[in-house]
C-alpha cells in the first residue's frame, strides 16, 4: 500500500491547524531550536484488510487522500484504533468535519468587513534562485498573490502550474522540522532551475501593510510572486 504523499500530509496539517482533532492538543513543539512533531495522520478507514474500520467498498486510490485522514495526537490515534466500535467511520468523519470547520465558522461570525491599508504601490523585487530563499520569504505572511506571463509552451505551462501549487502549499510549513524544509527547498530549487532553462524567472516581494478591523490596525504581511520571461525585473507594481 502506498504511503500518504507529502502534499496530502501538508493539507491535513494545514486544515487541522497543527491540532489533534479530538483533544485539540498542539502537535508541534520547539525545544532548544529543534522542532518536534507530535501528531500522526490517521486513517479513518484502514488501508489494511485486518485494520480497524477497513471498508472493502471504499476505493483503494482514495485511502491515502485527505478525506480519509484525520490528524490526531499519539494517544488518540491508539484509542480510535483499539476501540473501533466506539469510533466508527461516521463518528470520525463528523469529528474531522467539525474540527476542520472551526476556522471557517470563526471567520463567518465576523461581519465587520476588514480592509487592508496598503503602505506602498511599488515593491522592490528579488529574484528567487533557491528553495530556501522562497521559504524564508513567505514565512509569516497573511496573504499572497501570484501571477505569471502567459505562454503557449505546454511543458512550460505544466512547470508553472506545478510551481504555483507548491507555492500555495508553503503556508503548511509552520513548525515542520528543518530536515523536511530542506527536502522541500531542494524540490523548489529543481522547479526554479527548470523554469529558468525555459527562459522564465521567479521574482518575489513582501510588504507589511495594515489590516483595519473594528477601528483597530494590525500588521498584515503580503507576499507577491511573479513568474516572468523578463530577466531583469527591479520592481513589482500592485
Amino acid at each position: 500500500m502506498s504511503k500518504v504523499s507529502f502534499k496530502t500530509s501538508k493539507i491535513i496539517w494545514a486544515l487541522s491547524r497543527n491540532q489533534c482533532a479530538i483533544c485539540k492538543k498542539k502537535l508541534t513543539k520547539k525545544i532548544k531550536k529543534q522542532h518536534l512533531v507530535l501528531g500522526q495522520e490517521c486513517h479513518i478507514r484502514s488501508d489494511k484488510e485486518n485494520g480497524p474500520r477497513f471498508d472493502p467498498s471504499y476505493p483503494v486510490e482514495k485511502l491515502n487522500l485527505p478525506d480519509n485522514l484525520i490528524l490526531l495526537c499519539r494517544d488518540h490515534h491508539k484509542i480510535i484504533d483499539d476501540l473501533p466500535e466506539k469510533y466508527p467511520i461516521e463518528k470520525l468523519e463528523k469529528i474531522k468535519l467539525d474540527h476542520e470547520s472551526q476556522r471557517v465558522r470563526s471567520i463567518n461570525k465576523n461581519n465587520d468587513s476588514p480592509k487592508v491599508i496598503q503602505s506602498t504601490k511599488y515593491l522592490a523585487a528579488i529574484q528567487i534562485i533557491t528553495g530556501m530563499q522562497l521559504i524564508n520569504a513567505v514565512a509569516g505572511y497573511h496573504a499572497y498573490s501570484a501571477s505569471f506571463d502567459e505562454t503557449d509552451d505546454e511543458e512550460l505551462y505544466k512547470l508553472i502550474k506545478e510551481f504555483l501549487v507548491c507555492l500555495k502549499d508553503l503556508d503548511a510549513l509552520i513548525d515542520v522540522s528543518e530536515g523536511l524544509k530542506l527536502d522541500i527547498a531542494r524540490e523548489i530549487k529543481r522547479l526554479i532551475a527548470k523554469l529558468n532553462s525555459h527562459g522564465y524567472y521567479v521574482y518575489c516581494a513582501t510588504v507589511l501593510d495594515k489590516l483595519r478591523m473594528n477601528g483597530k490596525d494590525t500588521p498584515w504581511k503580503t507576499f507577491y510572486c511573479v513568474l516572468s520571461s523578463n530577466p531583469s525585473i527591479k520592481y513589482l507594481i500592485r
